[in-house]
């Protein structure tokens, strides 16, 4: 039947003009979503009951809240005398 992809041309047609380039899938893909561990990564690590662990390394301060930092800055603005403080 020749005359049976006249309209899927048409639609490949005006889907050209509209200056889409690419094809995607049937399903949405959210490219901002973390991708999922694996299931042997989440497995806990089992450890002998005599071994005690002990951390040495510092824990980072918690970062100040957005409106807290703006403040900062806003007061370090007010002070300054010249551009470059």
């Amino acid at each position: 039947m020749p005359g049976s992809d006249k309209p899927t041309r048409e639609l490949l047609d005006f889907y050209l003009e509209a200056g889409v380039d690419a094809l995607i899938g049937e399903e949405p893909v959210d490219r901002f979503a973390p991708e999922p561990t694996p299931m042997a990564a989440r497995a806990p690590v089992a450890r002998p009951p005599d071994v005690e662990v002990k951390s040495r390394v510092a824990q980072p301060a918690a970062p100040q809240a957005p409106d807290e930092v703006a403040m900062a800055a806003r007061a370090a603005a007010k002070s300054a005398k010249t551009l470059d403080e």
